[in-house]
Protein backbone atom coordinates (compact mmCIF):
# COMPACT_ATOMS: atom_id res chain seq x y z
CA UNK A 1 0.00 0.00 0.00
CA UNK A 2 2.69 2.48 1.04
CA UNK A 3 4.80 1.50 -1.97
CA UNK A 4 1.93 2.31 -4.33
CA UNK A 5 1.33 5.64 -2.60
CA UNK A 6 5.01 6.49 -2.91
CA UNK A 7 5.07 5.52 -6.60
CA UNK A 8 1.99 7.66 -7.30
CA UNK A 9 3.56 10.59 -5.48
CA UNK A 10 6.83 10.17 -7.39
CA UNK A 11 4.95 10.02 -10.71
CA UNK A 12 3.14 13.24 -9.83
CA UNK A 13 6.42 14.94 -8.98
CA UNK A 14 7.90 13.73 -12.29
CA UNK A 15 5.01 15.26 -14.22
CA UNK A 16 5.32 18.57 -12.35
CA UNK A 17 9.09 18.74 -12.93
CA UNK A 18 8.68 18.17 -16.67
CA UNK A 19 5.94 20.76 -17.05
CA UNK A 20 7.93 23.26 -15.00
CA UNK A 21 11.03 22.68 -17.13
CA UNK A 22 9.22 23.50 -20.38
CA UNK A 23 6.86 26.13 -18.99
CA UNK A 24 8.61 29.03 -20.76
CA UNK A 25 9.43 27.31 -24.04
CA UNK A 26 7.77 28.33 -27.27
CA UNK A 27 5.24 26.09 -29.05
CA UNK A 28 7.10 23.44 -31.01
CA UNK A 29 7.02 20.81 -33.73
CA UNK A 30 7.41 17.35 -32.21
CA UNK A 31 9.54 15.00 -34.31
CA UNK A 32 9.80 11.23 -33.85
CA UNK A 33 12.41 8.93 -35.36
CA UNK A 34 14.82 6.05 -34.91
CA UNK A 35 17.48 6.17 -32.20
CA UNK A 36 19.63 3.62 -34.02
CA UNK A 37 20.71 5.23 -37.30
CA UNK A 38 24.09 6.95 -37.59
CA UNK A 39 25.21 10.10 -39.36
CA UNK A 40 26.19 8.07 -42.44
CA UNK A 41 22.58 7.13 -43.20
CA UNK A 42 20.49 9.09 -45.71
CA UNK A 43 17.65 9.32 -43.18
CA UNK A 44 20.02 11.08 -40.76
CA UNK A 45 20.89 13.67 -43.39
CA UNK A 46 17.20 14.26 -44.02
CA UNK A 47 16.70 14.71 -40.27
CA UNK A 48 19.40 17.38 -40.16
CA UNK A 49 17.77 19.15 -43.10
CA UNK A 50 14.40 19.03 -41.35
CA UNK A 51 15.82 20.59 -38.19
CA UNK A 52 17.52 23.31 -40.22
CA UNK A 53 14.36 24.18 -42.14
CA UNK A 54 12.24 24.23 -38.97
CA UNK A 55 14.68 26.67 -37.36
CA UNK A 56 14.98 28.79 -40.51
CA UNK A 57 11.17 29.06 -40.52
CA UNK A 58 11.35 30.59 -37.04
CA UNK A 59 9.86 27.48 -35.44
CA UNK A 60 11.01 25.23 -32.59
CA UNK A 61 11.56 21.48 -32.44
CA UNK A 62 10.98 18.87 -29.73
CA UNK A 63 12.43 15.36 -29.88
CA UNK A 64 13.17 12.52 -27.49
CA UNK A 65 16.61 14.08 -27.14
CA UNK A 66 18.42 10.84 -27.89
CA UNK A 67 20.79 9.62 -30.61
CA UNK A 68 20.02 8.69 -34.22
CA UNK A 69 17.37 10.69 -36.03
CA UNK A 70 16.47 12.57 -32.86
CA UNK A 71 20.03 13.86 -32.75
CA UNK A 72 19.91 14.69 -36.46
CA UNK A 73 16.86 16.94 -36.07
CA UNK A 74 18.22 18.63 -32.95
CA UNK A 75 21.59 19.12 -34.65
CA UNK A 76 20.02 20.82 -37.65
CA UNK A 77 17.91 23.15 -35.52
CA UNK A 78 20.68 23.87 -33.00
CA UNK A 79 23.19 24.72 -35.74
CA UNK A 80 20.86 27.32 -37.24
CA UNK A 81 19.49 28.73 -33.98
CA UNK A 82 20.32 26.91 -30.77
CA UNK A 83 17.29 28.30 -28.91
CA UNK A 84 15.03 26.34 -31.27
CA UNK A 85 16.10 22.86 -30.07
CA UNK A 86 14.36 21.02 -27.20
CA UNK A 87 14.48 17.43 -25.97
CA UNK A 88 12.86 15.18 -23.37
CA UNK A 89 15.37 12.40 -22.73
CA UNK A 90 15.20 8.91 -21.21
CA UNK A 91 18.71 7.88 -20.11
CA UNK A 92 17.17 5.10 -18.04
CA UNK A 93 16.57 3.07 -21.22
CA UNK A 94 20.25 3.40 -22.13
CA UNK A 95 19.46 6.12 -24.63
CA UNK A 96 22.11 8.78 -24.20
CA UNK A 97 20.97 12.35 -24.76
CA UNK A 98 22.50 14.23 -27.67
CA UNK A 99 24.47 17.47 -27.26
CA UNK A 100 22.31 19.65 -29.51
CA UNK A 101 19.68 20.65 -26.96
CA UNK A 102 19.06 24.17 -25.70
CA UNK A 103 16.43 22.95 -23.23
CA UNK A 104 16.63 19.35 -22.03
CA UNK A 105 14.80 17.31 -19.43
CA UNK A 106 15.38 13.72 -18.32
CA UNK A 107 12.66 11.39 -17.07
CA UNK A 108 12.38 7.69 -16.30
CA UNK A 109 8.75 7.49 -17.46
CA UNK A 110 7.53 7.05 -21.02
CA UNK A 111 4.19 8.68 -20.16
CA UNK A 112 5.95 11.85 -19.01
CA UNK A 113 7.96 11.98 -22.22
CA UNK A 114 4.83 11.52 -24.33
CA UNK A 115 3.01 14.17 -22.31
CA UNK A 116 5.79 16.66 -23.10
CA UNK A 117 5.62 15.66 -26.77
CA UNK A 118 2.01 16.88 -26.80
CA UNK A 119 2.33 19.72 -24.24
CA UNK A 120 2.94 22.60 -26.68
CA UNK A 121 2.97 20.68 -29.96
CA UNK A 122 1.54 22.37 -33.05
CA UNK A 123 2.37 19.49 -35.41
CA UNK A 124 3.88 16.01 -35.31
CA UNK A 125 6.42 14.73 -37.83
CA UNK A 126 7.41 11.06 -37.98
CA UNK A 127 10.71 10.11 -39.58
CA UNK A 128 11.54 6.44 -40.22
CA UNK A 129 11.76 4.44 -37.02
CA UNK A 130 10.99 1.19 -35.24
CA UNK A 131 8.42 0.12 -32.67
CA UNK A 132 9.02 3.15 -30.44
CA UNK A 133 8.39 5.58 -33.29
CA UNK A 134 5.29 3.65 -34.39
CA UNK A 135 3.99 3.59 -30.82
CA UNK A 136 4.36 7.37 -30.51
CA UNK A 137 2.87 7.99 -33.95
CA UNK A 138 -0.24 5.87 -33.48
CA UNK A 139 -0.87 7.12 -29.95
CA UNK A 140 -0.90 10.71 -31.22
CA UNK A 141 -3.20 9.70 -34.09
CA UNK A 142 -5.55 8.01 -31.61
CA UNK A 143 -5.62 11.05 -29.32
CA UNK A 144 -6.51 13.30 -32.26
CA UNK A 145 -9.16 10.88 -33.59
CA UNK A 146 -10.80 10.72 -30.15
CA UNK A 147 -10.68 14.51 -29.72
CA UNK A 148 -8.25 14.35 -26.82
CA UNK A 149 -5.87 16.56 -28.81
CA UNK A 150 -6.61 19.35 -31.29
CA UNK A 151 -6.64 18.35 -34.96
CA UNK A 152 -3.06 19.32 -35.71
CA UNK A 153 -1.04 17.86 -38.60
CA UNK A 154 0.60 14.44 -38.37
CA UNK A 155 3.18 14.29 -41.14
CA UNK A 156 5.01 11.16 -42.29
CA UNK A 157 8.26 12.22 -43.93
CA UNK A 158 9.83 9.86 -46.49
CA UNK A 159 7.49 8.00 -48.86
CA UNK A 160 9.91 5.14 -49.45
CA UNK A 161 9.59 4.17 -45.80
CA UNK A 162 6.00 5.11 -44.97
CA UNK A 163 4.12 4.16 -48.14
CA UNK A 164 4.12 0.38 -47.47
CA UNK A 165 2.89 1.02 -43.93
CA UNK A 166 0.07 3.28 -45.14
CA UNK A 167 -0.81 0.68 -47.78
CA UNK A 168 -1.15 -1.91 -45.02
CA UNK A 169 -3.38 0.42 -43.00
CA UNK A 170 -5.50 1.15 -46.06
CA UNK A 171 -5.81 -2.47 -47.21
CA UNK A 172 -6.36 -4.05 -43.81
CA UNK A 173 -7.89 -1.44 -41.51
CA UNK A 174 -9.70 0.96 -43.81
CA UNK A 175 -11.11 -1.56 -46.28
CA UNK A 176 -12.33 -3.82 -43.47
CA UNK A 177 -14.08 -0.99 -41.68
CA UNK A 178 -11.79 -0.93 -38.66
CA UNK A 179 -11.04 2.77 -39.11
CA UNK A 180 -12.88 5.56 -40.91
CA UNK A 181 -11.70 7.48 -43.96
CA UNK A 182 -11.32 10.64 -41.88
CA UNK A 183 -9.12 8.73 -39.44
CA UNK A 184 -6.89 7.60 -42.29
CA UNK A 185 -6.63 11.16 -43.59
CA UNK A 186 -5.17 12.22 -40.26
CA UNK A 187 -1.83 10.86 -41.53
CA UNK A 188 -0.27 13.02 -44.26
CA UNK A 189 2.65 11.53 -46.16
CA UNK A 190 5.24 13.73 -47.90
CA UNK A 191 8.59 13.11 -49.52
CA UNK A 192 10.43 16.37 -48.92
CA UNK A 193 11.22 18.63 -46.00
CA UNK A 194 9.78 21.58 -47.94
CA UNK A 195 6.40 19.84 -48.21
CA UNK A 196 6.39 19.15 -44.47
CA UNK A 197 7.14 22.79 -43.63
CA UNK A 198 4.45 23.96 -46.04
CA UNK A 199 1.82 21.79 -44.33
CA UNK A 200 2.89 23.08 -40.92
CA UNK A 201 2.68 26.71 -42.02
CA UNK A 202 -0.72 26.22 -43.67
CA UNK A 203 -2.51 23.89 -41.25
CA UNK A 204 -0.96 24.23 -37.80
CA UNK A 205 -2.58 26.44 -35.17
CA UNK A 206 -0.95 29.85 -35.05
CA UNK A 207 2.68 29.45 -33.99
Amino acid sequence: MLVNIFKSFYCGISVWKALFKFRKTRPYITVYGSAKLTSKHAYYKQGVELGEKIAHAGLYVMTGGGPGLMEAVNKGAYTVRKESSYGCCMPFIRENSNRYLHVRHSTRYFFVRKMIFTYKAKAFIALPGGFGTLDELFEMATLIMTNKLPKIPIILLNKEFWEPILDLISNQLLEKGLIKQNDFKTLQMVDSVEEAIEIIEQKSPKL
